[in-house]
């Protein structure tokens, strides 16, 4: 009777186990289903524990009331040994599962930790772009300020000297030799329109060397054609390689006007053949590539407008970029 009543209970236990550990295996995985699994477990293993210590004790006096006999101790050792080996059997599968379980607790406390990290360190990353957008467009309003200021001294300097004409031969065309005697082709005269303001070109046939000379100085000495490309390069340098073309798009939708055109072009031409000879000037692929892509704007926005300033011959560009 006591060998089938103690392998009937260790097949109740086992039940109870392998019911309890399948519903938790069926992805209940919620904190209060966890606690209440834990607590479950307990109460079960102490039921079990508090039953089998009664119905063994209840058995062990109840057989020995029926034989007569007193047990020896060697076999009350046997059969202690026996049931308690049941027991820890049977705490070993309770503690295994509630350990499972805070293990399973840890790994979602984890996840849900670095989830958290990970969302914070996105809205802070976010953040800082919005920061550095709102700092680029305040710094991308004082220049654009400072280009209108510079585009509308340069403007009225450019009408000032230009009276009579407006155009020479690219640079290209013109011959190597000395000018002196030498009689320079116009080419597409037209008329310019500058701020509401037009300038009506008489027709000529040829430029004299004076008139030539003339339009050079003007090339060499508008200092603010190379300070318009000082500004933006200098914006472009603060705002990083990630925001410099974002930069050159903001100051290119600016109102540039048609004058200063051929200027640039003509400035594109010339950096370009001088680091090609590697004789230019001391320019940083930057500032190069900013030159370039200043010129190539206006080359495709304004190519229609008709008419120009100047050709700026290479030879003349300037050493040194002024501050």
């Amino acid at each position: 009777m006591l060998p089938f009543l103690g392998f009937l209970g260790f097949v109740v236990a086992c039940s109870l186990v392998y019911i309890i550990v399948s519903s938790l295996r069926d992805g209940q995985e919620e904190t209060s289903r966890n606690e209440f699994f834990i607590r479950t477990m307990i109460s079960i293993g102490i039921s079990l524990t508090s039953g089998i210590i009664l119905i063994f004790s209840f058995l062990l006096i109840d057989f020995q009331t029926a034989n007569g006999r007193n047990y020896e101790l060697n076999e009350i050792g046997d059969i202690v040994a026996g049931f308690s080996s049941f027991l820890a059997f049977l705490w070993l599968i309770i503690t295994v599962s509630i350990q499972s379980v805070e293990i399973r607790n840890q790994h979602r406390e984890l996840r849900e930790t670095t989830e958290a990290a990970k969302d914070q360190a996105l809205s802070l990353q976010r953040s800082v772009r919005a920061q550095n957008h709102l700092h680029m467009e305040k710094r991308q309003e004082q220049y654009a300020d400072h280009l209108r200021k510079l585009r509308k001294q340069t403007v009225t300097w450019i009408i000032a000297r230009n009276k009579a004409y407006n155009t020479v031969p690219a640079a290209d065309e013109l011959s190597a030799a000395p000018l002196k005697g030498l009689d320079l082709w116009l080419s597409e005269i037209s008329d310019i329109s500058v701020e509401g303001v037009t300038i009506k070109i008489a027709p000529k046939s040829h430029i004299s060397e004076d008139d030539y000379l003339s339009l050079i100085d003007i090339c060499e000495t508008t200092a603010d054609i190379w300070k318009i490309l000082y500004t933006i390069i200098r914006l472009a340098d603060e705002a990083g390689l990630q925001a410099e073309y974002e930069a050159w798009e903001k100051y290119m939708d600016l109102d540039w006007v048609p004058a200063t055109h051929d200027l640039c072009k003509a400035l594109k031409h010339g950096v370009e053949c001088r680091i090609a000879a590697g004789t230019g000037p001391r320019l940083s692929m930057k500032t190069a590539q900013a030159v370039r892509l200043l010129a190539t704007f206006h080359a495709t926005r304004y190519e229609a407008v008709g008419g120009s300033i100047c050709r700026y011959p290479w030879r003349r560009l300037p050493d040194v970029m002024p501050a």
